[in-house]
């Protein structure tokens, strides 16, 4: 409580204070009401009620998870016919994926580029691997590998572009060199984000992670194509 010496001295040198002081004096409760208020315009952090408000958390750019580099290569798959790998350069190491390749496929798939000629009975995949590192590599490198969406559709429909009657083909690039990359960010981008594979395409897929279920075998007992020798 004020004395009335103190009051005197505060409505001297400052009026409005003067009045304020002579009200606390009277009405503690308006005293707390001020002291409310200092401390709301000190920390507006605070509410009214005593709890911290939420703040909406803006979370910085992982400087890490940046592609440094992209480099393909031509290697073989467990049929001996060439394919493509790609290994993926990050802040947080780097990350290889290669190219599963079908014995058929048919009309509705995805262009596989393959180089044509006696190397490798035309299956050999050069021109696809120049691709990836002559043009996918230089338009990639700097995103970051958490972005998955971003960067498929940027290599699908900006890079490559080509389109048939059942949607976009890949003929240009060559769909073994886009998904050797698309892979590689996956990878990548898991690590990035701390999270097993599987868990982490959940994730970005917009499933369900708090329950798993085991992959389940399936086999072909009668089987047909290219690569089954028969004619089903």
């Amino acid at each position: 409580r004020k004395s009335p010496t103190a009051v005197r001295l505060a409505s001297r040198e400052w009026p409005h204070l003067g009045t304020m002081a002579r009200t606390v004096a009277r009405r503690p409760i308006f005293g707390f009401a001020l002291f409310v208020a200092g401390l709301v315009a000190l920390r507006p952090d605070i509410s009214f009620l005593g709890k911290k408000k939420e703040e909406q958390t803006v979370l910085p750019v992982d400087e890490k998870a940046k592609i440094t580099s992209i480099l393909g290569r031509e290697v073989m798959d467990s049929r001996g016919n060439p394919t493509v790998e790609v290994e993926l350069t990050t802040g947080y190491g780097t990350f290889s994926a290669i190219v599963p390749s079908g014995a058929s496929t048919g009309i509705y798939e995805a262009l596989e580029l393959r180089d044509g000629g006696s190397r490798f009975k035309g299956k050999g995949v050069l021109k696809a691997v120049k691709n990836v590192n002559d043009i996918i590599a230089p338009a990639l490198i700097g995103m970051d590998v958490t972005k998955q969406r971003l960067i498929d559709e940027k290599m699908v429909q900006v890079l490559d572009g080509a389109q048939n009657d059942w949607g976009w083909s890949k003929s240009n690039l060559g769909a073994n060199a886009i998904l050797a990359v698309s892979m590689a960010v996956c990878r990548a981008g898991a690590a990035s984000m701390q999270m097993p594979l599987y868990e982490y395409i959940a994730n970005i897929s917009g499933r369900p992670t708090d329950k798993y279920m085991m992959p389940v075998p399936a086999f072909n007992v009668i089987n047909g194509g290219s690569h089954a020798g028969n004619r089903l």
